[in-house]
């Protein structure tokens, strides 16, 4: 059937609504059958309110809708989409605008790999003011795309860019062994966590160098990860016990990577 797959609140960083709706409090539902259909009528103020549909439109091709997520900066919503369908389509990354979504206006969209989606996620680095979409796959990978609805080129160079410099992939990552299960950013956007509970780790990742901080091994399977505050300090969940992880000392890390590049430069001049 065409059941709903991903529902989300696309003013959980103070979305204004597109022209034409008066509420500023929208739901973005997506399906099976690949539409996407926006709400209106809920108010933080009330506990009930009159909902109403607003506008339905095909974020894909017959092909399940895989996760939905507000991008801020660009004020658009980042629709992931699966591959298959009579259509034969490509599993996809697209973006529809805020303001354009009572027409479906659909500003572009990017191939994804062929390896299914196993969660994406957006969010905002505040230190290089950009939007950040992540997205996780069933092999383990972890791929970054900046956003840039405006196409003002403000992102850096992608050879394989075909959206115009509004999704730039800005690097794809080994995070894992196994499925990508949870993606968390800080409250800065400056790092992330991504966790496989399949094999108890969680890594953590500095988005502004595209590098990974470390990666922390638990012997008990983690359900979820969160960071706990400013500090980057980490919660892991595991069924009724939390526990705090304490922020990556950075200096440790910045250390270990200078003694590893000075072994492995003394190794490379033994061999020649």
């Amino acid at each position: 059937g065409a059941g709903r797959r991903v529902t989300k609140f696309a003013d959980e960083m103070d979305v204004q609504a597109p022209a034409g709706v008066s509420d500023e409090r929208l739901l973005v539902s997506g399906y099976n059958n690949g539409m996407v259909r926006v709400w209106t009528g809920w108010k933080e103020s009330q506990d009930t309110g009159a909902v109403e549909e607003v506008v339905a439109f095909k974020g894909a091709q017959s092909v399940p809708i895989l996760g939905i997520d507000y991008v801020r900066r660009s004020r658009a919503i980042a629709v992931v989409s699966a591959k298959g369908g009579h259509h034969n389509a490509e599993q996809g990354l697209s973006l529809f605008a805020l303001e354009g979504l009572m027409h479906g206006e659909r500003l572009c969209t990017r191939t994804l790999r062929e390896d299914a989606v196993t969660i994406n996620l957006a969010f905002d680095v505040a230190g290089i003011q950009a939007d950040v979409v992540a997205v996780g796959y069933v092999d383990g990978l972890l791929q970054l795309f900046g956003v840039d609805a405006s196409a003002q080129r403000l992102l850096p160079s992608d050879p394989s860019d075909r959206t115009g410099g509004r999704l730039v992939l800005l690097g794809s990552f080994e995070a894992h062994s196994g499925p990508v299960g949870c993606l968390r950013a800080s409250h800065d956007g400056a790092r992330l966590l991504s966790l496989s509970s399949i094999h108890e780790s969680v890594a953590e990742w500095d988005v502004i160098k595209g590098v990974k901080l470390r990666n922390i091994d638990f012997s008990f399977q983690v359900h979820h990860c969160d960071y706990a505050g400013t500090d980057y300090a980490i919660l892991v969940v595991n069924g009724n016990d939390i526990r705090r992880v304490p922020p990556a000392d950075l200096r440790a890390i910045l250390m270990k990577r200078e003694e590893e590049a000075l072994q492995a430069a003394e190794e490379a001049a033994m061999r020649g």
